[in-house]
């Protein structure tokens, strides 16, 4: 009688185990997100998901779970704070903030355009995919597949080297401490005025005078959660372009910023296609 018990219990604890899915792409999880809430794809579903998205990406960290392009996922998640931090002002300064808001609108509406193309590209692949388990595989390899096969493999930029989950948390740990700081400031401060190519300058400057340097110092004496959300896409940016390295050299250590393999390249890559950010 106790062991049919125990197995009863057993099984009633097993109907509560949570599965999450492991989706394909960070595409894909905003599009899941999105189309749960049956909200159509703008700013404001973006902004609404932002926190979802986010408990994903720690659910999957606390699970430990495999993800193949981490960096991907977070490149997003930071993209979506930029949004959602930007939805988050107060308006009361229009003229200042609006060089922000304008880089938000921009950035919500690439990932808008990203989402569309993905959303046709999964349905059509859906139609395809249901031809040819009928039978039906006459249709050819046109301009429009590759363009599908596109859409449904695009990620953002990877990143190489130290684990880029390291870098995300270190960067919600300043967000979480700066949180407290301004629970505690009852002063209303000014809202900053800082581009993403603002900071990929400074960090750039701050190279240039010492080999490398703690991240810490990079955003010492910041008082604007906005700025360290800035910050770390800047960091991404330089890494992508291989200008940085971003190095840990023991757990828990201090993360550090150093010249990287193209620090000293000629080209602009890094700066032109930030020049309205």
């Amino acid at each position: 009688m106790l062991e049919q018990a125990e197995e009863l219990s057993a099984r009633e604890q097993a109907r509560y185990v949570v599965h999450l899915p492991i989706f394909e792409g960070p595409l894909d999880l905003l599009l899941h997100l999105i189309e749960k809430r049956q909200m159509e794809i703008t700013t404001i579903s973006l902004v609404a998901v932002t926190d979802q998205y986010l408990a994903y990406l720690h659910q999957w960290e606390a699970e430990k779970l495999p993800l193949a392009n981490m960096a991907a996922f977070v490149s997003i998640a930071a993209r979506l704070l930029f949004i959602k931090s930007q939805s988050l002002l107060p308006q009361n300064n229009k003229e200042e903030a609006n060089e922000e808001g304008e880089n938000a609108v921009t950035m919500a509406e690439e990932l808008q355009h990203h989402l569309v193309e993905y959303k046709m590209a999964k349905e059509i692949a859906t139609i395809l995919r249901q031809r040819e388990e009928a039978g039906m595989q006459t249709h050819g390899r046109s301009g429009l597949l590759a363009g599908i096969e596109a859409q449904l493999t695009w990620t953002p930029p990877t990143l190489v080297n130290m684990e880029v989950q390291s870098l995300s948390r270190a960067f919600q740990r300043l967000l979480e401490l700066q949180a407290r700081d301004e629970e505690n400031d009852t002063s209303l401060m000014p809202v900053a005025r800082v581009r993403v190519s603002d900071r990929i300058e400074e960090i750039m400057t701050h190279l240039h005078e010492q080999p490398e340097l703690p991240l810490t110092e990079v955003v010492a004496n910041e008082r604007s959660r906005l700025v360290i959300i800035v910050t770390f896409l800047a960091v991404l940016e330089l890494w992508k372009w291989q200008r940085i390295n971003v190095r840990q050299s023991e757990l828990l250590g201090p993360i550090m910023l150093e010249r990287g393999e193209r620090w000293g390249d000629a080209g602009q890559e890094t700066m032109d296609g930030m020049e309205d950010w």
